[in-house]
């Protein structure tokens, strides 16, 4: 009996173990991601693996589209994504990849996709109704929107490549001052004397 409590003891030790392990999970490049997928394919039971395991993702780098819609589909699970691809796909239709993240319960999202969101490309998903954080590095993804779109919007966070100069990003930091659910405006800034000087030069002011 001691020696058959001891093996499910180790066994349940392992599944905890694994779970931890894949709790938070970051994909630095295409080769790391495919391996990945590889790796939850080769699982007994994979998608359920994925989806009760892998809490927070990031997937970043040259990692392919459709890679990506492979990781998302079966990281069903995830509340915490980032996603930051430098793959310049010519293919600028975003609505396969909102509709993947439409079925995801996140709530944490950051999106550096050089993709600009408009009311037409979001008007078929809920995603943005449910995010309490969203990080951005470009003025035009928000720009085309109304803050309505995000009425559980609490901390938003913009980039400090959203400062550099010609590009216009008052109008949206004001929108985003002013919207109710806010509770802080987070900025990511490289120097904090030259955004302090662009805060002044445009009046902007914590209300």
């Amino acid at each position: 009996m001691g020696l058959n409590w001891s093996i499910v003891e180790c066994s349940s030790s392992q599944v905890r173990f694994q779970k931890q392990l894949y709790e938070k999970v970051v994909l630095p490049d295409e080769d790391n991601a495919s391996s990945f997928l590889q790796c939850l394919r080769h699982r007994k039971m994979h998608q359920e693996f994925s989806k009760m395991s892998i809490k927070a993702l990031s997937l970043l780098g040259d990692i392919q589209r459709t890679t990506i819609m492979e990781i998302l589909s079966l990281c069903t699970g995830i509340n915490n994504l980032t996603l930051q691809s430098n793959n310049n796909d010519d293919d600028d239709d975003i609505a396969p990849l909102l509709q993947v993240l439409n079925y995801l319960p996140l709530m944490v999202l950051s999106l550096q996709i050089e993709v600009p969101l408009t009311s037409t490309s979001i008007s078929n998903v809920t995603i943005f109704t449910k995010l309490t954080c969203l990080k951005i590095d470009d003025a035009d993804m928000l720009q085309h929107l109304e803050m309505e779109c995000f009425p559980q919007l609490t901390h938003p966070s913009l980039w400090g490549s959203l400062f550099h100069p010609g590009v216009n990003v008052p109008s949206l930091v004001n929108r985003l001052l002013s919207h109710p659910t806010l509770w802080v405006l987070i900025f990511c800034v490289d120097c904090h004397q030259h955004f302090a000087t662009f805060l002044d030069y445009h009046r902007i002011h914590n209300p």
